[in-house]
């Protein structure tokens, strides 16, 4: 069923509203700063979103840059929030994927080891200064099984056109 189709059931039977919830919240996907913000207010706000939050085991989240019409200002990165607002939510968390992360993450490192049952953590397109932000990164789970690295991980990559050894592209296990 779509999302569309489960919201539905949700409301029409009270028998389907469990398995509905489940499905709605089982992979959660952001992809710009509006849904980040609407999920957000709506955990802040009602309890049982924060429930089904607890119970969700896959995020994924795209920091959606866009531009605003007329001012060209860059508007809409969100992914350094993530762990400060969800980690203590999302307690089952197993599955993070996260495209899109910059180098301006410095606060919310602090923030990652909440998210204390990540088993999977992809990242792709990231912006980050030196490898020692990525080891930071992945020590911050613990439980970390599978490592997945995409397209340019360090920022001075994305300048260089030549092939580097330190770009990755295939799932590393660990």
């Amino acid at each position: 069923m779509d999302r569309r189709m489960l919201t539905t059931a949700a409301l029409v039977c009270a028998v389907w509203y469990p398995k509905a919830m489940h499905s709605l919240y089982h992979t959660i996907e952001i992809h710009d700063r509006p849904s980040f913000e609407a999920l957000f207010r709506q955990s802040y706000r009602y309890p049982r979103v924060r429930q089904r939050l607890a119970t969700t085991p896959q995020l994924i989240a795209s920091d959606g840059i866009k531009f605003s019409a007329g001012n060209g200002r860059k508007d809409g990165r969100f992914l350094h929030a993530v762990p400060l607002v969800f980690g203590h939510a999302m307690t089952t968390l197993e599955v993070l994927m996260m495209d899109g992360l910059h180098r301006f993450m410095n606060p919310a490192f602090a923030a990652l080891p909440q998210f204390k049952s990540v088993k999977s953590l992809g990242l792709s397109n990231c912006m980050l200064n030196n490898t020692s932000q990525l080891r930071r990164i992945i020590g911050a789970f613990p439980k970390l099984q599978t490592l997945i690295l995409r397209g340019n991980i360090l920022a001075r990559q994305a300048s260089a056109n030549r092939a580097d050894p330190t770009q990755f592209s295939k799932r590393v296990k660990i």
